[in-house]
């Protein structure tokens, strides 16, 4: 049986993931947070088997849970963005570097 315990320790547990991962990020690391989701998974079928009053006791953690969710999910997508800016930068050099190499070919002169 799955008592409140231990789900609130399981909700603390992948809460303390979700800050390391949130700090690794902003260390400007990067992070695999794909063992997170059979975690919750498990964590939610957990939840649902509880009985009468015992879940309503866990709805603050879970709310704050969800909440830290949603603070690494829009660090990573600020991450993303900052990622896509220097691809875009790096591809707009290359470019460059390869019209300016194309050119220097053609303008030499010829023997």
């Amino acid at each position: 049986m799955t008592s409140a315990t231990d789900i609130m320790a399981e909700m603390e547990s992948i809460g303390a993931v979700i800050r390391h991962a949130r700090d690794l990020l902003n260390a400007g690391n990067l992070i695999d947070v794909s063992s997170i989701e059979g975690r919750v998974n498990d964590l939610c079928s957990r939840l649902e088997r509880l009985r009468g009053n015992e879940g309503a006791a866990l709805q603050p953690r879970v709310l704050a849970l969800i909440d830290e969710f949603s603070q690494l999910a829009s660090l990573i997508e600020a991450r993303l963005e900052d990622l896509r800016g220097d691809l875009k930068q790096t591809g707009g050099r290359a470019q460059a570097l390869s019209a300016y190499g194309l050119a220097a070919l053609t303008d030499k002169p010829t023997g």
